[in-house]
């Protein structure tokens, strides 16, 4: 059972489970449906939506996957995070069959969010993430509970973490995943846990 260390021993990073490079390659898991229902349901919507949710809960890798689906069904995805001179400059250079994914577009100035949603409407797909609703139809609301972090430790290799261990560490980080395993790399890098 992996739980809290008495005689702290520091593991190295390339050694620690919840490095980036083993959390990076976690999927994302659709609280409905599978990646050819939800590919039907988003080009339903001209593949212009947002995927809506919490920090930590999953919104920049189902963003990430989604790129590489859309590339391997012939069309041009640009996945980029928002920023005011990025977007005046997708802008500028819109392509057919191109499809913008906006990381983060809460952050854009609301006049050019304005923009952004008007000029692509008739001229290319538009998906953002976003803390809450938008201009655009919700494609997925993003959530995370307990069970999920429990699911991802098990692929990670850890389903003995201690469960009172985690349930703390997930109500600490009010649910948000990414701080979670940002924690519990900490953790393990001090040998707090074992």
């Amino acid at each position: 059972m992996i739980a809290p260390s008495q005689n702290s021993v520091a593991v190295p990073a390339k050694d620690n489970p919840f490095a980036t490079f083993r959390t990076d390659s976690l999927a994302f898991r659709f609280p409905a449906g599978q990646w050819p229902e939800q590919l039907n349901r988003l080009a339903a919507l001209n593949f212009r939506a947002a995927i809506v949710g919490a920090q930590g809960t999953g919104k920049t890798t189902l963003l990430n996957e989604l790129s590489l689906k859309l590339r391997d069904l012939g069309f041009k995805p640009v996945l980029a995070r928002a920023s005011a001179a990025l977007v005046q400059d997708l802008l500028a250079r819109i392509e057919p069959n191109q499809i913008i994914l906006l990381d983060s577009a809460e952050q854009l100035p609301r006049p050019l969010w304005w923009k952004l949603v008007w000029r692509t409407r008739r001229r290319c797909g538009l998906v953002v993430t976003v803390h809450r609703r938008c201009l655009l139809p919700n494609w997925v609301k993003c959530t995370a509970s307990l069970d999920l972090a429990r699911d991802l430790l098990r692929e990670l290799g850890l389903s003995d973490l201690d469960a009172a261990t985690l349930a703390s560490a997930f109500a600490r980080h009010r649910g948000n995943i990414r701080d979670l395993f940002r924690s519990l790399y900490d953790d393990f890098a001090s040998g707090t846990l074992t």
